[in-house]
């Protein structure tokens, strides 16, 4: 278990929105400091084909604790997703909890 990262996953909608078009990608949101959500590109990408086939990321604890995130050891994160098809994002799930900070 490598306990320097911290793992998101989520389930795929059941039904595209009720549209029945595929989800292309999926934007995951994390929820900094002072309570604005923002994405980590480079760690949790929806767009790349492993993290989409996958429904899950890792993010280095080291950028949740750096700005704009500054969160702090003890700290749960917490997260939203949202899935996107040829129409639009989703509406973006209930803020979920990632896992603690330690």
């Amino acid at each position: 278990m490598d306990v320097t990262k911290v793992v998101v996953s989520w389930t795929a909608p059941s039904n595209s929105g009720g549209t029945g078009v595929p989800i292309s990608a999926y934007q995951v949101l994390f929820k900094q400091s002072n309570g604005l959500y923002s994405t980590i590109d480079l760690e949790c990408d929806g767009t790349d084909p492993v993290i989409l086939a996958a429904l899950q990321c890792k993010v280095e604890m080291t950028t949740l604790l750096a700005s704009p995130f500054n969160l702090v050891e003890g700290n749960l994160v917490t997260v939203v997703v949202q899935a996107l098809n040829v129409i639009d994002y989703s509406v973006p799930s209930v803020p979920n909890t990632a896992g603690v900070l330690a």
